[in-house]
């Protein structure tokens, strides 16, 4: 199987994104169609503390636009291209990294959870803090989404994305694979018939990010699939059986 790659060494030059010498689409450094560049801020479940916010208004202050905050409960800073620079400087003065645009996992979404939010059965934002420390960087066939509930309310939308975790009584998680929550035809995951624990739900998401890039790059190379496909088509293909397999390995492990 698959060991996820994971780079974080990247650079600005001025005018793109490079990683050894060369443009990468990964990081979310990225201009507009108006000429203003965009800078996605990597806050997994969509946490900001008092002093990363004093961070941003600096930024828009010394020059910048605006900042979006997004579907997916990250900041996006508008900023002129000749503040690119000055703007990265002072994220990562601050401890905030960009976010991936493509090819790796995007920002994680994760309600209020339990200690928040009255119904959760779980508590999601440290959840999906530790999940970002352990995807943060992996290189996919393209874009990952995961999504966190604390109950089955649903409220951030798990079982559209990538990789749903729907917080259960009794410290474990359902999971489901395969959503997709874009364009006109959006899809519900296959419901697993495994819950995973709290402790394993790192563990789980790692080995199944390695299954995934295992079977795209077969797929892919035999033409049974174009490039960069979804979680969804090669679940579609390989069948789900085989994911199942691994949370069940991982789980018992």
């Amino acid at each position: 199987m698959t060991v996820l790659t994971k780079t974080n060494s990247w650079n600005w030059d001025g005018e793109q994104v490079v990683v050894d010498g060369g443009k990468d689409a990964l990081w979310g450094v990225v201009e507009q169609a108006n000429g203003v560049w965009a800078i996605l801020v990597d806050t997994p479940g969509g946490v900001l503390t008092a002093g990363q916010f004093a961070i941003l208004a600096d930024i828009m202050a010394d020059g910048g636009a605006a900042v979006k905050f997004t579907r997916r409960q990250l900041p996006i800073l508008l900023v002129p291209k000749d503040k690119v620079t000055g703007a990265l400087e002072k994220l990562t003065a601050g401890g905030l990294r960009v976010a991936s645009v493509h090819g790796s996992v995007r920002n994680i979404v994760a309600c209020p959870g339990k200690g928040l939010c009255v119904h959760a059965r779980q508590e999601t934002l440290g959840l999906a803090k530790e999940i970002n420390e352990a995807v943060y960087g992996a290189k996919l066939p393209w874009d990952f989404k995961i999504g966190l509930s604390g109950c089955p309310r649903n409220c951030s939308a798990a079982l559209c994305q990538c990789i749903g975790l729907i917080g259960e009584p009794r410290g474990k998680f359902t999971i489901a694979l395969g959503g997709k929550e874009s364009g006109i035809t959006p899809i519900h995951g296959v419901v697993l018939p495994v819950k995973v624990p709290r402790e394993k739900v790192v563990p789980v998401i790692v080995r199944l990010l390695g299954l995934y890039s295992t079977l795209a790059a077969e797929f892919t190379a035999t033409g049974e699939l174009p490039e960069h496909p979804r979680l969804y088509h090669v679940i579609a293909k390989a069948g789900v059986e085989r994911f199942i397999a691994v949370v069940q390995e991982e789980v018992e492990a």
